[in-house]
């Protein structure tokens, strides 16, 4: 669009904008003569009073209702008591100690003695394993420790 006259011209009245003028592309027609761009721009202006009537209209229905609004405001004898303060929000709640378990022995688990959560201290018991197995374990291992026992005293 190099090397075209610049005969445009925007005119500004209350924030409406008019193109008067635009240059000839393609076979349009030449711009305007002074006498057509003021008759254009008072049709235009003309065109769009009820339109700027009617916003006017609009913001001083909006103001006038924002202005009458009353709030009921009604006496009460004074009290005292608790204010209830209930805070929710999603997140994550991370322990400020965390405690690996393990046990000493193998087992199955016969009693689960705590809650998930439940603080505990040292030395509680927390879990009973069955004592059935390591009952045989031990008549075994005193078996064993008589049978020794006989062969050493025939030794002697």
């Amino acid at each position: 669009m190099a090397g075209w006259p610049s005969w445009s011209r925007v005119l500004n009245r209350r924030k409406l904008r008019i193109l008067v003028d635009a240059p000839p592309i393609f076979g349009c027609p030449a711009p305007l003569s002074p006498a057509s761009s003021r008759r254009l721009r008072a049709f235009c202006l003309r065109l769009s009073a009820p339109y700027r009537r009617a916003v006017q209209a609009s913001q001083a229905r909006r103001s006038s209702r924002a202005r009458r609004v009353r709030v009921p405001v009604l006496p009460a004898t004074v009290v005292r008591r608790d204010v209830p303060v209930y805070l929710e929000g999603i997140g994550s709640v991370v322990a400020y100690k965390t405690v690996t378990v393990r046990s000493q022995v193998d087992g199955r688990l016969m009693q689960v003695l705590f809650r998930e959560g439940q603080t505990v201290r040292k030395g509680e018991v927390l879990a009973q394993i069955d004592p059935r197995p390591f009952q045989v374990q031990l008549h075994q291992a005193e078996g064993a420790l008589a049978r020794d026992r006989a062969q050493l005293q025939t030794r002697i």
